[in-house]
């Protein structure tokens, strides 16, 4: 009887599943639409009082839980048509969410919040631990809305109304990720603040000359690991003097700055800095102690118009996995020697878009560790090498030489190449018949994937860090 009761129990609990979103949460969201299309918007189209599970009226908007039916991830995006103009908020519509994670209000034109319906209903939400308020209309009083949120891990408030000092108060504690890019502000206090921040956005925030205070109170943040400064004017700034007190930094990213040629210098004292992204700066790149970045991982230089010496610069980063050279304005014969020989440990590199030979393929053939090679549109012409050098990357897994002008022998030079699995040729002007050597066959194997004319899934598994939007959030 008892194995009877069991087996009925798990068939019941095998064929239960949840009904669907909770009446007042489908309620609130009909109220939220309303609320966001007022007086005579259209968005939102498939929230309808129709259909009465929520948790399937938009999968991109919401995320329920798929055992309580609750929402707990709201992405309400960019839903307000600008045309509408701007949005008051009622914050008390959320309250009915109490499962909610993950709230989204990202580019919807708020202005401010409806009368006696404000901010502070949002610190009823206890499990919120992610809020986007991103490109709105919000000034520095938001900050005592958000303040009182308990659970809260992620806030950006990029592209708002910030301005001048930002004190990020006792209460953010918790905080560890902040995106401010894009306010008027010059200065953060947190006296006894977010002491567990480990990720802070802080793109296009100053003009020439007013970022020694924003620079300085950044040792606030002793934590931090992750630090997007692009789009900044540090003319006259050492970054590695004013950045020392991070000791605990990985990550830099300052695409887009204006720097100087003293800027980068002092890069030693962040001993712990493994990635450093400098795209499209708006300035020559600097050198001097630059090049005591021996622990550096990843370096990414694309988009500067640089020249040949600047393997000079890297030639002592020993520890670099992964290389970013993309349109850089290199031409002619890189480096032989052992300056540039020397990255052992390099895994990824990219030199597309520049103009270079076949010469090249001597210059990495020592880098053993490559795994892939990018060489997209850089005037390689005519037959790949045969000779050792380019045939010792055993380890290469992707190999991109599209858009340059190759023949048919391409195929025996690769043919050894037994780890390769993702190969792109688009627009080489093969011509004729491909070859049938045994070479060739094993280089067009099964196991490899050819892109003449369309594009193949990328190798994942070694493709770059991702390179911050610009503005991050």
């Amino acid at each position: 009887m008892l194995t009877v009761l069991l087996l009925i129990l798990m068939l019941s609990l095998q064929a239960w599943h949840p009904l669907g979103c909770l009446e007042e949460e489908r309620i609130a969201l009909l109220h939220l639409k309303h609320s966001l299309n007022y007086p005579n918007g259209t968005s939102l189209p498939s929230w309808t009082i129709a259909h009465p599970n929520c948790c399937e009226w938009d999968s991109y908007r919401i995320v329920c839980n798929s055992s309580t039916g609750r929402v707990i991830e709201l992405n309400l995006r960019s839903v307000r048509n600008e045309e509408l103009g701007d949005w008051y908020l009622n914050a008390s519509l959320f309250l009915p969410f109490q499962q909610l994670n993950v709230l989204s209000l990202w580019n919807n034109n708020i202005a401010g919040w409806v009368e006696k319906k404000g901010g502070y209903e949002l610190q009823k939400l206890n499990n919120l631990e992610i809020l986007y308020l991103g490109h709105n209309l919000f000034n520095n009083s938001i900050l005592s809305f958000v303040e009182g949120l308990p659970s809260l891990k992620s806030l950006y408030l990029s592209y708002n109304r910030l301005e001048g000092l930002i004190d990020l108060k006792e209460s953010l504690s918790s905080l560890e990720t902040l995106g401010l890019s894009g306010n008027n502000i010059n200065k953060l206090v947190a006296p006894r603040g977010p002491s567990n921040l480990r990720t802070l956005s802080l793109y296009n925030i100053t003009t020439y000359g007013s970022s020694f205070q924003l620079l300085q109170s950044l040792e606030a943040f002793p934590n931090l690991t992750t630090l997007y400064l692009g789009s900044n004017d540090f003319r006259g700034r050492i970054l590695g003097y004013e950045l020392q007190n991070l000791s605990s930094l990985k990550m830099l990213y300052l695409d887009g700055c204006s720097l100087d040629e003293h800027s980068l210098q002092s890069f030693g004292a962040l001993p712990s800095l493994k990635n450093l992204s400098l795209q499209e700066l708006n300035s020559i790149v600097p050198s001097g102690d630059f090049l005591d970045l021996k622990n550096l991982e990843y370096l990414d230089l694309s988009y500067n118009t640089l020249n040949n010496s600047i393997f000079q610069t890297i030639r002592t980063m020993t520890s670099l996995k992964t290389l970013m050279l993309q349109s850089c304005n290199l031409n002619g014969q890189l480096p032989t020697t052992q300056d540039f020989l020397d990255l052992k440990n390099l895994e990824y590199l990219d030199l597309s878009y520049n103009t270079l030979n076949n010469s090249i393929f001597q210059t990495i053939g020592t880098m053993t560790s490559l795994k892939t090679l990018m060489l997209q549109s850089c005037n390689l012409n005519g037959q790949l090498p045969t000779t050792q050098g380019f045939l010792d990357l055993k380890n290469l897994e992707y190999l991109d030489l599209s858009y340059n002008t190759l023949n048919n022998n391409i195929f025996q030079t690769i043919g050894t190449m037994t780890s390769l699995k993702t190969l792109k040729l688009h627009s080489c002007n093969f011509s004729g018949q491909l070859p049938t050597t045994q070479a060739a066959e094993k280089a067009i194997a099964d196991q490899w994937q050819l892109a003449f004319s369309y594009q193949v899934n990328p190798l994942a598994a070694v493709q770059p860090l991702p390179t911050a939007t610009r503005g991050g959030r």
